[in-house]
């Protein structure tokens, strides 16, 4: 596919730099149509404003020996209105903005109009619109000169122009005329609107601000209306830095106001190399792909259930891929064989520990019986107990082998319920018929190897025995015994035994004695630290360890 890919490229290159040219030069010439369609439907607002511009400069010349007789003046502007009868007003405004020299022959004051200081500091032509004119009486465009003498600026000749008076140009261009034409001032003011001024704000484009239209060039954009209508607009300048025409298109316009890249040329490349590819891919899928998969499904379900499964289009594929196929068939063959006989050996291995276990057990029961027939025969008390304690941890040590002997797994162990026998095999052996003491056990099932669970169990036996031997009965209460096994952290794990002590009772901290020492002795081999308190009329012996989860491998040299 790489290779159909770059032998291809050449000739996609070719054809897509031809596509986008073809398409840059479509897309200027519908351009330059829309321009010119926008400049002939603004040249009747052109002419209009042109010729009003023209009229202005005139007067400005003609009223230069009147302005100072506002009599004289006025009549001449009042002539000059009747004259032109596409004009009402005419009038000059002086920088002060009260006007005494106009066609109604009656001063007004305009000092106060919008734009007026802007307008005198910066004396330029302008054209400008209000839908309530105070002199005309009706919405008018405002057409302004300024007037110079000798360099010096006198102020503005004034010409207004009913809106009812500018003249569209009602005939057909080529059958493709605007939606609406609205031309704007320089300061991004609606000035006209060939469908009304009222809505021409909604025919605006609503993603670009006015200012950015007047750029004194023309070109043309597509996008939405402040009605959210799909329209295509052209900006034209009609009078250069003054007045702009905005004409707005619909959106299904003909041919020549379509613009954009030509999508069936723009494609062909692209589709031939689709189609060259996929004919490759097709061929290549139906040789090799398919089979490949294939054999890859039957090697993953053979990981999951070691069967394996025949193939019925293996005619259908190459020598090679049958060679492969069978080359995994053998050796998968050959791996069922290798674990059927690992299983074997690791099932004899097991029957064989646990056999080991179960008669270390017999024969530490052996020695436990043994030690009672000599327990019975010796009068002395102190050797009496000497050896029950020694039977007590000779029976915690039997209990860690029958719990391996019953288990499934040998490498884990369930150490809460290893202290739960331990803990009842004492108490019931230990404790006086009769006796009430308030046993209270919370143990968590915490796994751990056999290497950890035998101190930790011994650990427990002397723990227990110390505090059922030094167990005393607080006032106006119940002795009792509690046993905490917990985990505090990830790998941490905690145990705690607590024994009840009266005021007077003898002090059963582990300094001295063969059982501290022993505790001391499990809890090094734990690798944890012991701690010893007193709380209130408890006394508590905990030991904090670390968990070990997985048996060490052994090597075999």
């Amino acid at each position: 596919m790489l290779l159909l890919s770059i032998a291809l490229l050449p000739l996609g290159l070719i054809s897509i730099s031809q596509t986008q040219n073809l398409s840059k030069e479509v897309k200027e010439r519908a351009e330059l149509s829309l321009l010119a369609l926008t400049q002939r439907s603004a040249s009747d607002e052109r002419q209009t404003i042109e010729r009003a511009f023209g009229s202005a400069q005139a007067i400005g010349q003609s009223i230069r020996s009147k302005r100072d007789d506002p009599a004289a003046c006025s009549t001449y502007m009042h002539d000059y209105l009747t004259q032109s009868p596409g004009y009402s007003f005419v009038g000059f405004l002086p920088p002060d903005g009260m006007m005494v020299c106009s066609s109604t022959k009656r001063p007004y004051n305009f000092s106060n109009d919008d734009n007026f200081d802007m307008r005198m500091q910066t004396p330029v032509p302008f054209v400008d619109a209000n839908l309530t004119a105070p002199l005309s009486q009706t919405s008018v465009l405002i057409i302004g000169w300024p007037v110079y003498e000798r360099s010096i600026f006198q102020g503005y000749i004034s010409i207004s122009i009913p809106h009812e008076q500018i003249i569209h140009n009602d005939e057909a261009i080529d059958a493709r005329e605007p939606i609406d034409l609205i031309t704007i001032n320089d300061q991004g003011k609606i000035l006209t609107s060939e469908l009304g001024l009222q809505d021409a704000s909604l025919r605006l484009p609503a993603d670009r601000q006015i200012a950015t239209l007047l750029r004194n060039r023309s070109f043309a954009f597509s996008g939405q209306d402040r009605s959210g209508e799909d329209r295509i607009f052209a900006v034209v300048p009609i009078v250069p830095d003054t007045v702009y025409a905005l004409a707005t298109w619909n959106d299904e316009a003909a041919v020549a106001m379509r613009w954009g890249i030509n999508m069936p040329a723009a494609t062909f490349p692209l589709l031939m190399w689709l189609v060259t590819l996929s004919v490759a891919f097709f061929a290549i899928n139906r040789l090799v792909i398919r089979h490949v998969r294939r054999l890859g499904r039957q090697m993953r379900r053979f990981a999951l259930d070691r069967h394996l499964r025949t193939n019925p289009e293996k005619r259908t594929m190459v020598r090679e891929l049958q060679d492969m196929e069978d080359d995994f068939l053998h050796m998968a063959e050959a791996l069922i064989e290798d674990e059927a006989r690992l299983e074997k050996t690791v099932q004899e291995k097991n029957i064989l520990l646990k056999e080991v276990h179960h008669r270390v057990k017999n024969n530490l029961q052996l020695i436990s019986s043994i030690m009672n027939l000599q327990m019975r025969r010796t009068q002395d008390p102190r050797t009496h107990a000497a050896m029950g304690r020694l039977q007590d941890r000779i029976l915690s040590l039997a209990t860690v082998h029958r719990n391996l002997y019953q288990t499934e797994n040998l490498n884990n162990i369930n150490a809460g319920e290893l202290i739960r026998q331990i803990f009842n095999q004492l108490v019931s052996g230990t404790l006086q018929s009769g006796q009430k003491v308030d046993q209270s056990l919370s143990l968590e099932d915490i796994t751990m190897v056999p290497e950890q669970a035998i101190p930790l169990t011994l650990a427990v036996s002397e723990m227990v025995t110390n505090a059922i031997k030094y167990l005393g009965t607080p006032p106006d209460a119940v002795p009792y015994i509690r046993v905490i096994f917990e985990t505090t952290d990830d790998d941490m794990a905690r145990l705690e035994v607590y024994n009840s002590t009266a005021p007077t009772s003898e002090d059963n901290s582990l300094e001295t004695g063969l059982g501290s020492q022993l505790i001391k002795a499990f809890a090094r081999q734990l690798g944890g630290t012991l701690h010893t308190s007193h709380e209130g009329q408890s006394y508590i012996v905990r030991i904090d360890f670390s968990v070990i989860k997985t048996a060490h491998e052994v090597a075999d040299y």
